[in-house]
């Protein structure tokens, strides 16, 4: 078999202006929650032995419940409104609305910088396999089912895996957000800012809670490791 190698040259824009892009605004929703939740994990309320004591317990409980689930819609919220605004200002809106909003939210990641610039982000790199992980979150969230309380213990059983996969979650979404900026600028070598930017070259510390940076460089080191 045999080829015949094409070169094309593509042309990223640097600049553009665009109004009621969200994108940014999800993130640090999403970044203010996750803060709360880290900030809350670090300081955990022993779980209390009697009844009576139940009262702060319970409303970390409550706090540490209601931030992860904010962390996780709206960083799915921003992935796409991100990715949107991303084949819109490169491709065009008309052709982003006809051919691409259908497709699903990881799709649209391997597919929008490919057609942009040639190259996709690695499908089985550490951004695409968070987002896979959010959109499933997200979708357990956002299609979420009550139970009827039949059987306690069962039920208990049920509620404690929920919550457990709940604390995991939280860090996935967050961890997702900042592993996709970080490829999509290495992508197309070019500051993307469809979402914060989170290169360590950024001057970007008074925008990030302390609690958070232990987290960020994590996901920086691991796309060192990762780098397309």
């Amino acid at each position: 078999m045999s080829f015949v190698k094409h070169t094309v040259e593509y042309f990223v824009r640097e600049s553009w202006s665009r109004y009621g892009a969200l994108a940014w605004t999800y993130a640090d929703i999403a970044q203010s929650a996750y803060a709360i939740f880290l900030h809350e994990e670090n300081q955990l309320v022993p779980r209390p032995e009697d009844h009576e004591s139940f009262e702060y317990y319970h409303a970390q409980q409550d706090r540490m419940h209601v931030s992860a689930i904010k962390t996780i819609v709206f960083s799915a919220m921003a992935a796409e409104a991100a990715i949107f605004d991303l084949g819109a200002i490169h491709l065009g809106d008309n052709f982003v609305r006809q051919y691409l909003d259908r497709l699903d939210l990881v799709a649209k990641w391997i597919v929008v910088p490919r057609l942009i610039c040639g190259t996709s982000l690695n499908t089985n790199g550490p951004g695409i396999q968070k987002l896979r992980a959010l959109v499933k979150a997200r979708n357990a969230l956002v299609h979420h089912k009550s139970l009827p309380f039949d059987d306690p213990i069962v039920t208990l059983k049920k509620l404690e895996k929920g919550s457990r996969q709940l604390a995991q979650d939280v860090h996935v979404a967050f961890e997702c957000l900042v592993l996709v900026s970080l490829e999509l600028h290495a992508v197309l070598q070019v500051p993307a800012c469809v979402l914060p930017p989170f290169e360590p070259s950024v001057e970007s510390c008074d925008r990030i809670p302390d609690v958070l940076i232990k987290v960020i460089d994590k996901c920086r080191e691991t796309h060192a490791r990762h780098k397309p």
